[in-house]
């Protein structure tokens, strides 16, 4: 009897571990597709796996304002003007310091023939004084507006690239050192006149924001 219950143990150990062997592990589950994936996409002129990565990078992170900047260029160049619009408008909520959709924003207009909408977001990207204007002279969506009287104004002139980094400052005090090395301190103190205090020390002559 003992040497029965040995032989039945042995066949069930040997079975249970062919079993094993038979049952398949599970497939680690892939990475998602990260945002950096979607622009190696939209740079081989991917638009629609660029939308389709974004999509899923978007509802992971709805607060990412570069992705949905992203997708709304790929939605506008796959011509899905409405989806293109609110990718565009969504990017200016989560990232306002941050206006280059304002000019996309003007184009999908100017594509839907919407001339005053799309004067509307080209004053509105010219008062950031954060968008490069010279773009709406070579964005062939916005030539059909070089017609109107409101398309030159908006236009920059020479005033706007004079002294690119000077900002107006106060002088508060001068401070002449104490030692001989002391030459290569800041010697003034540097307030600006926006009305608000300088968050520190600034050089002379130099910008305050690197």
């Amino acid at each position: 009897m003992p040497r029965r219950t040995h032989v039945t143990c042995s066949f069930i150990l040997g079975l249970s571990l062919l079993l094993s062997g038979c049952v398949s592990k599970p497939k680690p589950r892939e990475p998602r597709p990260t945002l950096l994936d979607a622009m190696v996409r939209l740079q081989a002129k991917d638009a629609a796996g660029t939308a389709k990565i974004l999509d899923d990078v978007t509802s992971q992170e709805p607060h990412n304002g570069r992705a949905w900047r992203t997708l709304g260029l790929a939605q506008l160049q796959l011509k899905s003007l409405d989806r293109s619009r609110e990718a565009f408008q969504r990017a200016l909520v989560e990232d306002p310091e941050y206006p280059a959709p304002m000019l996309q924003l003007a184009v999908i207009a100017a594509s839907r023939q919407n001339r005053d909408e799309a004067f509307d977001w080209l004053s509105k990207a010219k008062a950031t004084r954060k968008v490069d204007m010279t773009q709406v002279e070579v964005t062939p969506e916005l030539a059909s507006l070089k017609g109107d009287a409101r398309y030159k104004p908006l236009l920059p002139v020479r005033q706007d690239f004079d002294d690119p980094f000077v900002e107006p400052v106060k002088v508060l005090g001068e401070w002449d050192g104490e030692h001989a090395n002391d030459q290569f301190a800041p010697d003034l103190l540097l307030q600006r006149c926006a009305g608000r205090p300088s968050s520190g020390l600034h050089l002379a002559g130099m910008p305050t924001a690197l």
